[in-house]
């Protein structure tokens, strides 16, 4: 592989009530392989906490919005890895390696994120094209900010945007692809690392969908236009594994009648 010591990877872990431990946990795993580490966490018991790397504690009532901003400022010219607490992968310093190792071996990455499973932006849904190279690396035309990495020209444009300004952080992801896009760079990721997400929320996703669209408001007109060119390729791609799941049912349906 690689050699994976090139680039400076900051990573930034989202923690909040009932995930402190997962973090602390995933801060041990990823000490030894990362540049720099800072938590990001808040909640709603008095007690400070603490682990690996710097903690940084804000207001219980801030959630990703925020927490992403100051990851982002603590984070300024690196490359960042975020990760959200509430996720689990069998060999986390494996997924850090990986990580470097794409953005090594491919300068134009402004997005790498792992295949995660349980998120609407699914591996299946997203893939555009297998990248040359060991690495088997995928295009993507989207990705979640569940868990996810960026260039530093990606973490300066996010910057610019404010997220502290959205507070449950719908749109993130959206406006760091259509970036990307625009500036000619790829998004990719990489479907030797599984990543299993908790798909619970604890917010309303009507308020969630309201900030998301007030916070792309201040997206470029080219940008705005990438987010619906890949909403648009993610529906059609919906609607035919939808179709081929069908028929493949349907197909066994007949088989076992038959």
């Amino acid at each position: 592989m690689t050699d994976d010591r090139k680039i400076e990877v900051h990573a930034i872990i989202i923690a909040w009530s009932g995930w402190i431990e997962a973090a602390q946990s995933i801060c041990a795993a990823i000490e030894p392989v990362v540049d720099n580490l800072s938590t990001i966490w808040s909640d709603a018991q008095p007690e400070d906490q603490t682990g690996p790397g710097e903690w940084i504690r804000v207001p219980n009532e801030q959630f990703f919005g925020p927490k992403l901003s100051k990851g982002l400022d603590v984070a300024s010219g690196q490359h960042v890895l975020l990760i959200h607490a509430d996720t689990k992968c069998d060999d986390w310093a494996r997924l850090v390696r990986r990580c470097k190792a794409a953005f090594v071996s491919y300068p134009e990455i402004g997005v790498w994120a792992p295949a995660i499973e349980n998120t609407f932006w699914a591996p299946e849904v997203v893939a555009l094209s297998r990248l040359p190279g060991k690495l088997g690396l995928h295009t993507a035309a989207h990705t979640d900010g569940i868990i996810v990495a960026f260039s530093p020209e990606i973490v300066q444009r996010l910057s610019e945007l404010g997220p502290e300004n959205n507070n449950l952080g719908w749109g993130v992801d959206h406006a760091a692809v259509a970036y990307t896009r625009c500036k000619g760079k790829l998004v990719v990721y990489d479907p030797d690392v599984s990543v299993w997400h908790n798909p619970s929320t604890g917010y309303n996703g009507k308020e969630a969908e309201w900030q998301m669209q007030s916070f792309l408001t201040q997206l470029s007109a080219t940008e705005r236009d990438q987010i619906s060119l890949l909403q648009g390729y993610v529906r059609d791609r919906r609607r035919k594994l939808k179709r081929k799941r069908s028929n493949f049912r349907s197909l066994l349906k007949r088989l076992s009648l038959s």
